[in-house]
């Protein structure tokens, strides 16, 4: 049986050249609010991030086959001194 694997780099807020249920694999790693010398400015507030995620994350959830995988390349977030769990935010409904 043959298979078609696509590699598509872009920015996963909007996957519109991806059809609903298509994708069987999602491997990303997205920019970390915490990490000034690499996103300066990107983000206004930890609410905008947490935002970003979850629209990501609707998208994500949009593109992926039923039972397949989405990985994510992140860390918990640490805001002066206080540690937040990101993995978390996706197990809630």
């Amino acid at each position: 049986m043959a298979t078609n694997h696509k590699l598509i780099i872009g920015n996963c807020m909007s996957m519109e050249e991806i059809p609903d249920k298509a994708a069987h694999l999602m491997v990303t790693s997205p920019p970390y609010f915490n990490a000034p010398f690499d996103y300066k400015g990107l983000f206004k507030d930890y609410g905008q991030y947490l935002g970003v995620l979850r629209y990501f994350a609707k998208e994500t959830y949009r593109v992926l086959q039923d039972g397949r995988i989405a990985v994510l390349n992140i860390d918990d977030m640490l805001i002066d001194g206080e540690k937040f769990p990101i993995g978390y935010l996706y197990e809630q409904k």
